[in-house]
């Protein structure tokens, strides 16, 4: 059922997902909890599976960039799921993976139906968590504010229920959404919100992840010495509870950090470690969004094939994918390096290409930019 490679990409995508959700794991080695991965060989035996591992397969292999077999996956398990809650899972899962393939009124019309079935079921705890997912998927394509409107509403329905490490979560993104507004106070005070309840549940890594978010607003505030000391708490934390996901995340911001401080040599040294601590765990989608920051450095230096190479390696990573949205992104960001070459006949070509993605993908902030960057180029 699967390549030697998507096996291994697989594992590696398992067993980080399965320390990121069990702290107990997370010093047991890699090889260790690799061992005991047991992969169907074929859709007949994957049948054979309950709904709701298939579902962790899903989103395993959603989680590495295999959508196409994480779709084959959930469109097979979809029958056997229809009489049981893990059908939520499944249209849920479909959900996230049409909206990353641009797909987005079938993505939004999927969503609506799961919050159709938790409302008629009464499975308050799914809606809790469905409306947090609709706000971060809002929240992607920049529409901040229904992400924020959904953010409210699973928070409301957590702190109902009781669910403090939820209740964490949804304040650390309206922290998030907050920090894409340029409003920091408020970003400052969700995600102190945020700290402090994921200190409660006894989470240091989510503690850790909200740190380094406090480390992001600094940095758009220009605050780097309040940056490096939230993202260097972020860091220790994260190491400590091993917690790759967010180091990953950590090294890449305090490589922005450096790159404020025109310090371009530590700024890639922390971008090519992030991409390297994302590529271990199979994390392919977050490995591409360094390896664009990558080719940023260079095309800020001026060599021009080492921008190009990282460009296109991240555009090739996000097409496998199928993520118009990042997709977009890649383009994007290629035809600046195009235009700066004085290639404008192949900068107008991606920049307009990036522009009806945005447009399809539904981010209107992204859409207008490429298409100022259009007629700036003479494409208008």
């Amino acid at each position: 059922m699967f390549t030697p490679e998507e096996r291994e990409d697989l594992v590696k995508a398992i067993v980080g997902l399965a320390k990121e959700a069990q702290p107990a794991l997370r010093d047991v080695p890699d090889e260790d909890i690799a061992r005991q991965v047991r992969l169907p060989s074929s859709l007949e035996e994957l049948r054979e599976r309950p709904p709701a591992e298939c579902c962790a397969l899903a989103f395993a292999l959603l989680e590495s960039g295999k959508w196409e077999r994480a779709e084959e996956i959930l469109v097979h398990t979809e029958p056997r799921a229809r009489e049981s809650a893990d059908i939520l899972n499944v249209k849920s899962l479909l959900a996230r993976l049409k909206c990353g393939r641009g797909e987005l009124h079938e993505s939004m019309d999927l969503y609506k139906e799961c919050v159709r079935i938790a409302q008629d079921t009464q499975n308050e705890a799914e809606l809790a968590r469905l409306y947090g997912e609709i706000g971060l998927i809002f929240s992607d394509r920049g529409d901040y504010t229904r992400a924020l409107e959904y953010h409210r509403k699973s928070l409301e329905e957590h702190s109902r229920l009781g669910n403090v490490s939820a209740q964490a979560t949804e304040y650390g993104n309206l922290g998030s959404v907050f920090r894409q507004l340029g409003k920091s106070a408020q970003a400052k005070d969700a995600l102190e919100n945020a700290i402090a309840l994921a200190q409660k549940a006894g989470d240091e890594g989510a503690v850790g992840k909200w740190h380094g978010h406090i480390g992001c607003v600094c940095l758009a505030e220009g605050d780097l010495a309040g940056a490096s000391a939230s993202l260097e708490k972020a860091l220790a934390l994260a190491e400590k509870v091993g917690d790759r996901m967010t180091i990953a995340s950590v090294l890449g911001s305090l490589g922005t950090v450096h790159h404020e401080k025109g310090d371009d040599d530590e700024a890639l040294k922390h971008y090519e470690a992030a991409a390297e601590e994302l590529g271990r765990i199979g994390a392919e989608p977050s490995k591409a969004v360094w390896i664009m920051n990558i080719g940023s450095i260079h095309r800020g230096r001026g060599d021009v094939a080492k921008a190009e190479a990282a460009y296109k390696d991240a555009l090739a990573i996000f097409e496998r994918i199928g993520d118009r949205h990042r997709i977009a992104k890649a383009l994007l960001n290629l035809s600046f390096l195009q235009q700066q070459c004085g290639n404008t006949e192949q900068a107008l070509r991606n920049c307009a290409k990036a522009e009806e993605y945005f447009t399809e993908v539904g981010d209107s902030r992204m859409a207008a930019e490429a298409a100022a960057a259009r007629e700036r180029l003479g494409g208008g």
